[in-house]
């Protein structure tokens, strides 16, 4: 990603980068499940979940995103723009409050360390990025998960 983003760069000034962190959203068909769909869909099973508790994000709402982009769109911005949440949440809470709002088990879901897990690519422990920007030039103004959260399964 970030070769590519150099690449475009190097072409032209007239450029606008978009960087999501850690997207999530209502299902879509033939999408792939973010990480929300595949604790829901854990947890709709009766399965017990590991999920991480030792590392942090800023999940992002889809729609936080499109707006976004409609604003760069329309008001023809150029650069590249941060784009997150504004909750700072571990992927365990994250697991939790799903559960919670769709009454189910909490105890399904188990707190576990990354190194509970042989990834190839480790993630990083603080996944966290400046949206100053975003806020100040596209008037972005996220929801926080557990905001975006609900969207996801209107009651």
């Amino acid at each position: 990603k970030l070769r590519a983003q150099k690449m475009v760069k190097q072409t032209t000034n007239n450029y606008t980068i978009v960087r999501p962190v850690f997207i999530y959203g209502a299902a879509i068909k033939q999408v792939r499940k973010t990480f929300v769909q595949w604790v829901t869909d854990g947890l709709l099973r009766n399965k017990t979940l590991q999920v991480v508790n030792d590392q942090i994000r800023t999940p992002t709402y889809v729609e936080d995103i499109c707006v976004a982009i409609e604003t760069i769109i329309k008001e023809n911005q150029f650069g590249t723009f941060n784009l997150s949440g504004s909750q700072i949440i571990t992927p365990f809470e994250m697991a939790l409050k799903t559960a919670t709002l769709l009454n189910i088990d909490t105890r399904l879901i188990i707190p576990v360390n990354e190194n509970n897990f042989n990834e190839i690519v480790k993630r990083a422990k603080r996944s966290v990025v400046n949206i100053d920007k975003a806020k100040m030039l596209l008037n972005y103004n996220p929801l926080s998960f557990d905001e975006g959260i609900k969207k996801c399964f209107p009651v």
